[in-house]
C-alpha cells in the first residue's frame, strides 16, 4: 500500500504546508512509539494532545501528518495536511480507501464472542477469497479505521469487529464500513454500568444496523428475545441458535477438552470440528457458516475453515504452567455471560486431576455489581470444582453466597495481593492440576497467567 501525500489530501479536503505533496506515505498511525518509517502521524485529542508528539513522530520517520493546529507549531521538517479534525480526517481516509478497494464488509458486535466469530467468518471466508480481518480485537472508534487503513488494494472481503462502552459509538462504525453482511452473537451484560439494562444494550448493539447497505443480510442469534423484533422486522435476516426454530442450528454437540465436535440441521452428513471447547463457540460458529450460506460457499469450505481458524491470543487456550500445570487462560475479558459460559465447560470436562477455578472482578456492572456476580453462582458446583479461588474487591459478594458451600479449605479469597494470589496458586500447582483463569482485563489477572506459565527455572525472572 503506497499514497502519494497530495492523494491523501485531496481525499480528506485538507490543504498542503511545507510539502510538495509527493512524500510517499506507506501506512497510518496515531501512536509515536509505534509508527514506523513512512507512515502518516495522525495527532488525537484524548488525555494527552497527539499534536505534542509530532517531534516524536517525525524522529520514527514519519512521513507527514495531520495537523489540526496553528502550522507554526509542528516541528520544522515535518510534511502537513492542514485539517479541521485530525480524527475526522482518519475517518474520511478510511472512508476513501474503503471506496477505492470495494470489498465485500462484514461487521460483527456482541457482548461476548464477538472476537472469536471474526476470527471463526474470516478463516471460513478466507478459503475462498482474498480476505482482511481486524487485528486483535482493535473494535473502538481509532481500531476501526485503522483496521480498514491495513486493508491491502487486493482485498475481496473485510471483516470488522466492532465493540462499544457506550450509545451511538457502533452507529458511527456502522455508518463508516456501511456492511453488507451484520452480525450480532449475543446481548450479555458487559459495559451494563453505562447502559442500565440488557435492553438498552441490544439497543446498542443493534445500531450495527444503521449502515448496513439496502440489501445487507443481518446475523444474529435467534435464541436472544432482545433481538426478536429486529428480526422479524429485517427484510434479509438470518438466525442461529441452539433452538431448532432458527435457520442454522446443532443437531449433535460434542466438547473435549481442547476442541469441538458437532453436526448442523443443513447437512447432518457433515461433522464440523473446531480447534475450541465450548459449546458458545459452537454457536459462534454457526454464524461463520450463515456468513458461507450467503456468499454462496460450498459447506464444505466452511467446515475446512473452522476446523484451520486461528483463536486470538487470550481467548480459552490452553497452557503448559509452572511445574507442569495445565492453565485455561481466559483472562481477557469477561462478563457474568460468559464467565457462566466457560464454568460449565471446565466444569464438565472429564480430567484425571485437580480443578481449580480462579475468578477475578467483572468491570462495568455498576449498581448491579454485587447482584450480577453472586450470580455466578448458579455455574458453581461444589461436585465439579475441586477448589475456587477468587480475585478482587467485587468477588467478596460471590464469596459470601459460596462460603456455606464449599469445605474452606477448598474455597480461598484474595481481595486485591496480586502477589499473594499468585504465590499461593504457585504452591498448590503440580503435573495434575487444572487451572481455569477468567476475568476483565482491568483485574491484571494476565499477569497471573504470565506467571504461572514461566517453567521453574524462569521463575524468578521480573514479568512485564
Amino acid at each position: 500500500m503506497s499514497w502519494k501525500l497530495k492523494e491523501i489530501a485531496q481525499a480528506v479536503g485538507g490543504e498542503l504546508v511545507s510539502a510538495d505533496g509527493q512524500e510517499e506515505v506507506t501506512g497510518v498511525h496515531f501512536d509515536s512509539r509505534r509508527l514506523e518509517p513512512g507512515d502518516l502521524f495522525v495527532p488525537i485529542l484524548g488525555q494527552r494532545d497527539g499534536h505534542d508528539f509530532a517531534q516524536a513522530a517525525l524522529d520514527q520517520g514519519a512521513s507527514g501528518a495531520f495537523w489540526a493546529k496553528d502550522s507554526s507549531l509542528a516541528p520544522k521538517g515535518l510534511p502537513l495536511i492542514k485539517v479541521e479534525d485530525s480524527y475526522q480526517a482518519l475517518v474520511d481516509l478510511a472512508k476513501w480507501h474503503l471506496e477505492a478497494v470495494a470489498p465485500m464488509k462484514i461487521a460483527i458486535t456482541g457482548s461476548n464472542g464477538k472476537t472469536t466469530t471474526k476470527d471463526m467468518v474470516a478463516s471460513v471466508v478466507g478459503q475462498e477469497f482474498k480476505c482482511h480481518k481486524t487485528v486483535g480485537n482493535l473494535n473502538n472508534e481509532l481500531g476501526v479505521p485503522m483496521t480498514i487503513l491495513a486493508m491491502p488494494e487486493d482485498c475481496q472481503v473485510i471483516v470488522v469487529e466492532m465493540g462499544m462502552d457506550g450509545p451511538g459509538q457502533i452507529s458511527a462504525l456502522s455508518k463508516l464500513l456501511q456492511p453488507d453482511i451484520a452480525i450480532i452473537t449475543m446481548i450479555g451484560e458487559a459495559h451494563i454500568e453505562f447502559f442500565g439494562s440488557r435492553d438498552m444494550i441490544a439497543q446498542a448493539k443493534l445500531e450495527i444496523l444503521d449502515g448496513l447497505s439496502d440489501q445487507g443480510v443481518f446475523i444474529a442469534n435467534g435464541d436472544e428475545p432482545l433481538l426478536e423484533s429486529a428480526l422479524n422486522h429485517h427484510p434479509h435476516s438470518l438466525r442461529f441458535g441452539q433452538s431448532p426454530h432458527n435457520d442454522i442450528y446443532p443437531l449433535t454437540t460434542e466438547i473435549g477438552q481442547r476442541q469441538s465436535q458437532f453436526t448442523l440441521n443443513l447437512d447432518p452428513s457433515l461433522q464440523f470440528t473446531i480447534p475450541s471447547p465450548g459449546k458458545y463457540n459452537v454457536i459462534n460458529a454457526l454464524a461463520a457458516v450463515l456468513v458461507a450460506q450467503v456468499l454462496n460457499l460450498d459447506l464444505q469450505l466452511a467446515v475446512q475453515g473452522l476446523a484451520h481458524f486461528q483463536l486470538s491470543k487470550n481467548r480459552l487456550e490452553w497452557l503448559d504452567g509452572y511445574k507442569q500445570a495445565h492453565l485455561l487462560n481466559d483472562a481477557y475479558n469477561a462478563s457474568p455471560t460468559s464467565m457462566k459460559a466457560v464454568l460449565e465447560y471446565f466444569s464438565h470436562l472429564d480430567l484425571a486431576g485437580e480443578k481449580i477455578a480462579v475468578l477475578g472482578d467483572l468491570r462495568e456492572l455498576g449498581s448491579l455489581s454485587s447482584q450480577l456476580h453472586q450470580s455466578l453462582s448458579q455455574a458453581i458446583d461444589p461436585k465439579l470444582l475441586d477448589r475456587v479461588v477468587l480475585y478482587g474487591t467485587e468477588m467478596a459478594a460471590l464469596y459470601q453466597v459460596l462460603k456455606d458451600d464449599f469445605d474452606p479449605d477448598h474455597l480461598t479469597y484474595f481481595p486485591e495481593d496480586r502477589k499473594a494470589l499468585t504465590d499461593f496458586l504457585k504452591d498448590i500447582m503440580g503435573p495434575s492440576t487444572y487451572l481455569l483463569l477468567k476475568s476483565s482485563l482491568g483485574t491484571g489477572l494476565l499477569k497471573v497467567v504470565q506467571a504461572l506459565s514461566q517453567k521453574e527455572d524462569d521463575e524468578n525472572q521480573p514479568l512485564d
